[in-house]
């Protein structure tokens, strides 16, 4: 995770950082969610 945390601070506070941020949570979010229905 420390590599993201090295991507965020390469960026600051630009636009497309937020954005990936989003997108980065989105699919923790789904990824997450899928391994709990699965049983994992």
């Amino acid at each position: 995770m420390s590599y993201m945390i090295y991507v965020f601070s390469t960026y600051g506070s630009s636009d497309f950082a937020l954005w990936f941020r989003l997108l980065v949570l989105a699919a923790l979010m789904t990824s997450r969610h899928r391994y709990d229905n699965n049983g994992g």
